[in-house]
């Protein structure tokens, strides 16, 4: 294998790997071993676990450090044995598990104190130390989640906040990948040198931000509430790591709740179609399970939204409209309108289920006015159709212009004219995304007129549509075509180091 190739295989499995379960089948963690554990101790090892379960007896594992609870099984410590003996696997454990060279606080780590653990580390400010401070606090913040405990000594917010702030400081001294690159060099394995480190360097961001993003998704499916869920978003999004980087992880993991959703929401219509008599229950069913995933949505700043928010909202509309059709109860009827309010983000959309509540009160006011239970929400005319549509073409012509200004002395007086002109038909929201996504051209003009070229025509919003429902668009093709140019574009640049933004 030669160098290239091996920094190739052990990035494909440092991103493969789960950022939540680092720590958790870490095979330094699981056997015991030390990292700098030779491989006549991993053989003996794998040896003495041979003999005990033949005996039917635990295998006797060296002293561990923040064992696994319960502890590992046979088969779990095999595993974790074969791992050492893979060399890229071995690797990426190394990284992500304590290195020696502060006895005090190796000695207090072996004895479970943690506090005393982290005061010598902190009083020893080596490259070594500045690692271990990460690696630790990153897996009691990761452990925690596993358990639900709140992590030692700190708050489970706290923890985390630890955690980034020592992995950014890792993550920027040189001296920490010096000391890296020096420890796989002394493995001497073929095919993996010094460049390793700069491969792990570039993916320690991705892994930690990836590692925040799923804990966020998990605990939205844990019931959590929405302000501990913002703790995570607000970490991903924390000032440090690149920016790009954070772009990749937080769309990556939108992605995922997107799907979910359009599950969610494609389930819900066909039980009302088929159950409209259940309408209530459906409506209470759907906004319970959206809720957590729009929070998600909406604490990751992902652009698109307020547009799967309103999504929500106007099925919750329809289950209102059906049930009231099927039952006749206005109560029941404004508890379903309620639910539809919370999602709701569009302007027309919140009014018109204001408008909606307003008039099912009047109702209840009024219990002798005659029941019409051929209730419906009011369709809106073409005219109010078209003056939403062009006051959310200019927020987001404001929103394109406020991001292209980010971009020092791109944006013009007369680049700013021209952009506002072609705004006419820059009216979907995906527009953002793709701007937001472009603004590496040199020319936003271009931008804009390639945009427009996509968008324009009568097949507009029936395109939109398309994308809302999860179809594959042209503007995702724009979006993977610009994500693989900027890629293609950076890894040609030489002496390319983390930190350096596309050009």
């Amino acid at each position: 294998m030669d160098d290239r190739r091996g920094a190739a295989e052990l990035g494909s499995a440092l991103r493969a790997a789960s950022p939540v379960e680092l720590y958790r089948f870490n095979a330094f963690r699981v056997t015991g071993l030390p990292v700098d554990a030779t491989p006549a101790e991993v053989r003996r090892s794998a040896s003495q676990l041979r003999a005990a379960h033949a005996l039917g007896v635990d295998a006797q594992l060296p002293g561990q450090v923040l064992p696994l609870t319960p502890a590992p099984s046979h088969e779990l410590v095999e595993q974790a044995l074969a791992r050492l003996r893979d060399p890229i696997s071995q690797v990426v454990d190394m990284f992500f598990w304590f290195w020696p060279g502060n006895d005090a606080a190796t000695a207090a780590l072996a004895a479970g104190d943690l506090d005393g653990a982290e005061r010598a580390w902190d009083a020893d400010g080596s490259a070594a130390a500045s690692h271990n401070l990460a690696v630790l606090n990153h897996l009691l913040a990761l452990d925690a989640e596993h358990v639900g405990k709140t992590p030692p000594r700190y708050g489970a917010a706290a923890r985390w906040r630890e955690t980034y702030r020592h992995w950014l400081a890792a993550w920027r001294d040189d001296a920490v990948w010096v000391e890296f690159a020096d420890r796989v060099m002394g493995l001497r394995h073929p095919g993996l040198d010094a460049t390793v480190a700069a491969t792990v360097r570039d993916l320690v961001p991705t892994v930690v931000m990836a590692g925040t993003a799923a804990v966020a998704l998990r605990g939205a499916d844990r019931g959590w509430d929405d302000e501990r869920i913002r703790v995570h978003w607000r970490l991903v999004h924390r000032p440090g790591f690149p920016d790009d980087t954070r772009a990749v992880v937080v769309r990556a993991a939108t992605d995922q709740i997107v799907e979910r959703l359009e599950v969610r929401l494609e389930k819900a219509e066909q039980d009302l179609s088929h159950h409209p008599e259940r309408a209530d229950e459906l409506s209470e069913r759907l906004a319970e399970a959206t809720h957590p995933l729009l929070v998600n949505l909406e604490l990751a700043r992902t652009a698109d939204s307020d547009a799967l928010h309103d999504g929500v909202a106007r099925l919750l509309l329809r289950c209102a409209y059906t049930g009231h059709q099927h039952l006749g109860d206005w109560e029941r009827t404004r508890t379903m309108l309620r639910r539809a309010q919370r999602p709701a983000r569009g302007e027309m959309i919140r009014t018109q289920v204001r408008e909606d509540i307003l008039a099912v009160e009047r109702m209840l006011e009024n219990p002798r006015r005659p029941e019409a239970r051929g209730y419906t929400y009011r369709v809106p005319t073409q005219d109010e159709l078209e003056a939403s549509a062009e006051a959310e073409r200019q927020r987001n012509i404001e929103i394109i212009l406020e991001e292209l200004r980010k971009v020092p002395n791109l944006l013009t007086e007369e680049r700013e004219a021209e952009v506002r002109r072609l705004g006419a038909s820059l009216g979907a929201l995906g527009g953002i995304v793709f701007v937001r996504s472009s603004t590496w051209v040199d020319n936003p003009i271009e931008v804009a007129r390639r945009y427009r070229e996509i968008f324009a025509g009568r097949d507009h919003l029936a395109k939109v549509r398309r994308e809302a429902q999860g179809r594959r668009s042209l503007l995702d093709e724009l979006r993977r075509e610009a994500d693989e140019a900027k890629t293609r574009r950076y890894f040609d640049l030489e002496g390319g180091r983390p930190g350096d933004v596309f050009p």
